[in-house]
């Protein structure tokens, strides 16, 4: 077999350990995504990456020999490069065709965690898969798309190395005779950069490990087998899909360009269509524009020129959740690539269709245009209930540590300054604080300056964590609520401030003693008032719906794997198999003896388990006119 060029090198250097999981409330980690995540927002406004890419773009990829190789022959499909769209299956060359399909995965939000990432892939790397709940193995896809946010928190290009390419490769070192094909969308993460790594990392050809580049943009378009095809969509950091974009995705459905019949779009041709951001979903994260955006290009991009969108793919939310609506289309969240986990139990069991809906019905809202939930979530919404409870323990998870100090901090520096103006200000100076002048006024209320500026400071941060965290719901409200949340914290404090704060200010307390009371009073306070914010999450997230993203960010949940695998037959039956991995092994170890293409790592303290989370689900469209 003619192999690429280039060596391929091990996944990480040696001596160099897999990144640790993100530690999502560590104080320097909040900033920085924070500021990465303002920047990219103002950019994006002035400059579209997307648009350069799409003007500077005139040829295809080079194959650079690999599609010359005698023994392709034997392969299950073999996807070439496009004349102008990004990929296509040459029918003379797949001799297994006719017999075998075509086989797709989809999985999103990888990068977090290396584990995972690294125990998702290696199941997508395996020549066949037994799944629990299946009688017969599932072959490895021919194509894996990723649907977005593939490296956390910020994708600089060691991020990518290390998160996500190092995964990936070492799961899948050199290609093998299915010659894997790798899609890739951005999602919010990756165009925190203003996307720079993303097109270094998947734009620009060649292979990731054993998995084959085909794509020059952003987004793309692959057309697959019987009518079928698989597209990609970038809807950047605003939801909305730029001009170029549109007139690529236009100038196929309407065959503007010359290309030979095995890449042309046919009337009634159907489309997989993955996208990042599941906006049918009305959480804090999304916006009606995002909706309508995505309904706009189904409606009126697709559908108006004869095409079909029976199935969308995305990720974003971390868990496993599907929607069917009355007429066989399906709306499918797929998050588990290697994200932390985020729970279901808050999920709308119904979602109703914009009034020019997604199947392009005009008329008012029925069972033809509303999408109703799948009895199977993953995690179930039993678990994902128990599971939220674990942000109570928020203060006793080593990746919470620094979160607990900085808490304790600002406990300090409350506790002194509530004391010193408590001292500094007795019964009679408050009785006479309104009957007295300007100036005597001033005298009065100089200690407390320093504990208003402290109090104020807590009570802002924690209405304006309130409202930004939760942008859905009514501002009011969520600032009442976490206005509520600072007064507990200062209740607290004066609490603290009373029983041990005389003692941290009084002036014969010698500095080497005040270090060690401080120092007890950070770790004590740290911890309490880390407590205090997991009950806050918890309360909110099991009574009023709020803080769910932050209530599973906080604990960093590595199990509920999951990924859609999808099976396109001879006959042009799609058929799904949401696949999902209970519990990730944690410890692995190189192996002893590891041939060709396969996997450096193995578990030492648990089996890779996938089993069968609901399903298959069969789509069977309408023939073509």
């Amino acid at each position: 077999m003619i192999r690429p060029p280039g060596p391929y090198a091990p996944p990480l250097a040696k001596g160099e350990l897999p990144p640790k999981k993100v530690a999502w409330f560590h104080p320097p980690e909040l900033l920085r995504t924070a500021y990465h995540a303002w920047l990219s927002n103002v950019a994006t406004e002035y400059l579209d990456r997307r648009e350069t890419l799409a003007a500077l773009d005139r040829t295809s990829l080079p194959d650079r020999g690999y599609d010359d190789d005698v023994k392709v022959r034997r392969h299950r499909i073999a996807l070439r490069h496009g004349d102008f769209i990004d990929a296509f299956i040459d029918s003379k060359r797949s001799l297994r065709l006719k017999d075998d399909g075509v086989w797709l995965d989809f999985l999103a939000d990888i990068g977090d965690s290396w584990q995972a990432t690294y125990a998702v892939a290696t199941m997508l790397a395996q020549p066949e898969l037994e799944v629990r709940g299946h009688p017969n193995r599932l072959p490895c896809a021919d194509v894996v798309v990723l649907g977005g946010d593939l490296v956390y928190p910020t994708p600089t290009r060691d991020g990518y190395r290390r998160r996500t390419c190092s995964p990936l490769s070492a799961a899948l070192p050199e290609p093998d005779l299915v010659r894997r094909t790798l899609l890739a969308i951005p999602g919010n993460h990756d165009w925190y950069d203003g996307l720079t790594n993303f097109i270094r990392t998947f734009c620009q050809g060649g292979f990731l490990g054993g998995w084959r580049l085909l794509q020059r943009r952003s987004y793309f378009a692959v057309k697959l087998m019987k009518g079928w095809w698989i597209w990609g969509i970038d809807i950047a950091l605003d939801t909305r899909i730029d001009p170029p974009q549109q007139a690529y995705f236009l100038s196929i459905l309407q065959r503007r360009h010359q290309s030979p019949k095995q890449q042309e779009f046919r009337e009634g041709d159907n489309i997989i269509l993955c996208t990042a951001e599941p906006s049918w979903v009305e959480t804090s994260r999304y916006s009606d524009d995002s909706y309508r955006n995505l309904a706009y290009f189904v409606r009126e991009i697709i559908e108006r020129n004869k095409g079909r969108v029976p199935i969308i793919l995305t990720g974003d939310l971390h868990h496993y959740y599907r929607y069917a609506s009355g007429d066989g289309h399906h709306m499918i969240i797929s998050g588990g690539g290697g994200a932390y986990l985020m729970g279901t139990h808050n999920m709308p069991p119904q979602v109703p269709a914009p009034k020019s809906g997604l199947s392009g019905a005009d008329e008012p809202h029925d069972r033809r245009s509303s999408y109703v939930a799948g009895p199977f979530p993953y995690p179930g919404e039993a678990d994902s209930r128990r599971l939220a409870l674990g942000a109570l323990l928020l203060a006793f998870r080593p990746a919470n540590w620094l979160f607990s100090v900085l808490v304790g901090t600002l406990y300090l520096f409350l506790i002194l300054t509530l004391r010193r103006a408590m001292a500094g200000m007795s019964r009679q100076s408050l009785q006479e604080l309104f009957g007295s002048p300007l100036l005597r006024w001033r005298g009065l209320m100089k200690p407390a300056v320093p504990a208003v500026v402290v109090v104020g400071t807590v009570l802002v941060i924690c209405v304006a964590f309130a409202i930004f965290a939760n942008r859905r719901s009514s501002r009011v409200l969520t600032g009442i609520w976490g206005l509520a949340h600072g007064v507990v914290h200062i209740g607290f404090g004066l609490i603290l401030a009373s029983l041990i704060g005389q003692r941290l200010t009084s002036a014969t307390i010698s500095a080497p003693m005040f270090a060690v009371l401080a120092g007890a009073v950070i770790v004590f306070a740290g911890v309490a008032g880390a407590t205090l914010v997991g009950a806050y999450l918890t309360i909110s997230d099991r009574f009023f719906g709020w803080h769910t993203n932050e209530v599973f960010a906080a604990q960093s949940l590595i199990d509920y794997r999951n990924f859609v695998r999808m099976h396109i037959s001879p006959d042009g039956l799609l058929s799904l198999f949401p696949i999902g991995l209970r519990r990730v092994p944690r410890k692995w170890r190189s192996r002893s003896e590891r041939k060709g293409s396969g996997p450096y790592y193995e578990p030492v303290d648990d089996e890779l388990a996938p089993h069968l989370i609901e399903g298959p689900i069969h789509i069977k469209v309408p023939p073509r006119p």
